[in-house]
């Protein structure tokens, strides 16, 4: 009916209900890009509260390892009340304190996206309560009662508090990440940080209580602590790999430069002095070697803050960025929206209304009416443009045509050149292809990537005795066999001559030989008819390994390889490989 409606409109009225159709569609138009805009804007905002929080929760930890220090100072002094140590010690649980509030307050802001974050904070500040109410007994009996079990306790439990606060590091910083992907390397460098200030903080437990009961460094305590010191210099090596383009920011080399001669070069270096000195005779005090320690491990905490910071700046840049953008889309905007309706009221004026007076000759030419009365000046040229209307529209036509006749032939090809024409699967350079994509997502995802390898068993001599035919028979039954007994997400294709390999993705070492074992069977319970009427069986002997971290496709296929050669001269018709991997515990995928 509508359609109807439109035709019994005049020209005139067709062009004022078409322009009140574009402003409406331009003001759609603007309406979006004005919300996308706002949407960066919202974002960059979300991003600095993430990282505000993620950023106090951090701090939290820095704070506890802080107060942590005090309490060991605190329980080394032969002084049971030595009041300048208990008041450094309840200056730095205020502060712990303080900050705790203060992420409970920023939790509670957005308590739906911070769940475990909160329940985490909830039950450290208890657990903190209980650990604080332990040290303060231990620090009121005098130095030559304290047990070493009653020390290590206490230890213990200022260090399962700092555990505690774990799963709400992890959150934060995951969705911070997932808010603004471009903040996500500061905050697993962060992460590292945070994780390197906490192994050097453990490192330095483990001479608390030879340090406070005056004891010698035995073998144990100090394989221990070289364990520590290995777990650092990993993170270490982790945060150059993790940097980006952070090195680059203003004040991020001097604070790396900083972590490098003050905590790796002084902190290992009084390390290195009190485990040279080994016993308790010329051990130092707790007091001398925690207060020089703490001062090593600052550095890290400023790396650590200094990348929060640079983060925190290119996000606020990024924001008033946002918002500078979003004024300019709004102004551009209603520039464009007004210009549209003067150029509108400008066409009607220049062009609308000369046509409406060729109206009468366009209809008498569109009716065939040849001997009508001379058209108007202008009509001869109103007559061509619908003429090369109709050109373009004959042209488009065939373009169309022709792009789609393109894209087919351009899509057979691109299957042509990744399947083996023969067998109908991947051919080697597709399966490469998928092979290291899988390997990638594998080691970003954490899940492992299964490499069956096959070869049929003697196809040479079905080709010398039955001839090519039938050994072109042969691989593409096994290949069509092989494919219905995989799943979807497997991937099948040929590498050579009668070579296989089957890539299984999310494997175990057991699922690899399962998935190997049934294309084992299903291949040897084959029965192919020959063309003369009798039928040939063939077997396939098969290797297999199973991607690792930092898993290479070509170390990947080598291991395959080695182990289909274990297979073949180990009789054929047989699975080989991962026979160790299959004893250890497999992780759940």
């Amino acid at each position: 009916m509508w359609i109807v409606a439109v035709k019994k409109l005049t020209l005139d009225q067709k062009f004022h209900f078409g322009s009140l159709a574009i402003v409406l569609i331009a003001v759609a138009l603007a309406g979006q890009l004005m919300y996308h805009s706002y949407q960066e804007l919202q974002t960059n905002r979300r991003s600095l509260e993430n990282l505000t929080l993620y950023h106090a929760v951090l701090n939290t930890a820095n704070l506890l390892a802080a107060e942590r220090g005090d309490t060991f100072r605190l329980l080394s002094d032969l002084r049971v009340h030595d009041y300048p140590q208990r008041r450094s010690l309840a200056e730095a649980r205020q502060r712990s304190d303080a900050e705790l509030e203060r992420v409970s307050l920023l939790i509670t802001r957005h308590h739906q996206d911070f769940i475990v974050a909160g329940r985490a904070v909830a039950r450290l500040q208890r657990n903190l309560v209980q650990a604080r109410a332990v040290a303060d007994q231990l620090a009121a009996e005098p130095l030559a009662t304290r047990d070493d079990a009653e020390i290590r306790h206490v230890i213990a439990s200022m260090y399962r508090v700092a555990e505690d606060l774990r799963p709400a590091i992890t959150e934060t910083g995951v969705h911070a990440s997932e808010t603004d992907r471009r903040i996500s390397d500061a905050v697993l460098m962060s992460q590292t940080m945070g994780n390197m200030r906490e192994y050097a903080g453990r490192l330095a437990a483990q001479l608390m209580v030879p340090l406070i009961k005056h004891q010698a460094i035995d073998a144990s305590r100090q394989q221990r602590i070289n364990h520590l010191r290995d777990h650092l210099n990993e993170l270490a090596g982790l945060l150059n790999r993790q940097v980006g383009n952070y090195w680059n920011m203003p004040g991020m080399q001097q604070a790396r430069h900083s972590v490098a001669q003050r905590y790796f070069g002084d902190g290992y270096g009084l390390l290195d002095s009190v485990l040279r000195q080994g016993s308790s005779a010329r051990l130092p005090s707790v007091m001398a070697f925690t207060d020089r320690y703490t001062q090593s491990m600052r550095s890290i905490e400023q790396l650590q803050t200094q990348i929060i910071h640079s983060a925190t700046r290119q996000a606020l840049r990024g924001s008033q960025r946002a918002k500078r953008e979003a004024i300019a889309a709004m102004t551009l905007c209603c520039a464009l929206i007004v210009a549209l309706i003067i150029l509108l009221h400008i066409s009607r004026r220049r062009m609308l209304v000369p046509l409406l007076q060729a109206r009468k000759a366009i209809i008498d030419l569109a009716d065939g009416n040849l001997l009508a009365a001379r058209p108007p000046r202008g009509g001869p040229e109103v007559e061509q443009l619908f003429d090369a209307i109709d050109v373009l529209r004959a042209n488009q036509e065939k373009r169309l045509q022709t792009e789609r006749r393109l894209a087919e032939m351009t899509q057979q090809l691109k299957h042509q050149a990744e399947t083996d024409t023969l067998t109908g699967v991947h051919n080697r350079r597709a399966l490469e292809t998928i092979g290291e994509q899988l390997l990638n997502h594998a080691e970003f995802g954490g899940w492992r990537v299964g490499l069956v390898m096959f070869d049929i068993d003697h196809f040479k001599k079905v080709n010398d005795v039955h001839g090519h035919p039938i050994g072109d028979l042969v691989l593409k039954t096994v290949a069509q066999t092989v494919a219905r007994a995989c799943r979807n997400e497997d991937n099948i294709g040929r590498v050579g001559g009668e070579e296989f390999i089957v890539l299984v993705p999310l494997a175990d070492a057991r699922a690899v030989r399962a998935v190997a074992e049934k294309l084992r069977q299903r291949i040897e319970n084959l029965r192919i008819a020959l063309p003369s009427g009798g039928e040939l069986r063939v077997t396939a002997s098969f290797g297999i390994a199973l991607s690792g971290p930092h898993a290479d496709w070509d170390k990947l296929v080598t291991q395959a390889d080695t182990a289909l050669y274990e297979a073949k001269h180990s009789g054929r018709n047989r699975v080989a490989g991962l026979e160790r991997t299959e004893t250890m515990a497999s992780p759940a995928i």
